[in-house]
């Protein structure tokens, strides 16, 4: 049993720290907000990755674009992401533009091109987490 959370990282983001990081970023970039139910916004990040880890479902997720915003959030960096998600028996499912939380320890491993392990919501394939302890 893993609990996911990355050694030493004591902050536990929420969305809605994470879309004003974001905002203040002034590149106008928005986070989709992956909930229908606006009372999920209040999910922290590692709220959404504990249920993702449960619940999601594995498949890989191809890096088409990678920009990096510069920003800092607690212990991870902020980048902005395109990806394909590649999921078996089905065909590649083009991702919109969206924003990344990357623990500090992994982000130099993360380069354009290279094929992510990500957990996703069967029933909102744009909600995903990225398996950093697998990268």
């Amino acid at each position: 049993a893993m609990s996911g959370a990355t050694p030493g990282s004591s902050t536990d983001e929420s969305l809605a720290q994470v879309q004003a990081a974001l905002a203040s970023s002034g590149g106008g970039m928005q986070v989709a907000n992956p909930f229908s139910n606006p009372g999920q916004a209040n999910f922290t990040v590692e709220q959404l990755r504990a249920w993702l880890r449960q619940n999601g479902l594995e498949a890989q997720a191809h890096v088409d674009k990678l920009e990096d915003t510069g920003q800092t959030v607690g212990d991870e960096h902020l980048f902005k992401i395109e990806s394909t998600l590649l999921i078996p028996g089905q065909s590649p499912q083009k991702l919109p533009a969206s924003s990344m939380m990357v623990p500090v320890a992994v982000s130099h491993k993360l380069f354009q091109g290279m094929t992510l392990p990500v957990r996703y919501a069967a029933e909102n394939h744009d909600l995903l987490m990225v398996e950093w302890d697998k990268v």
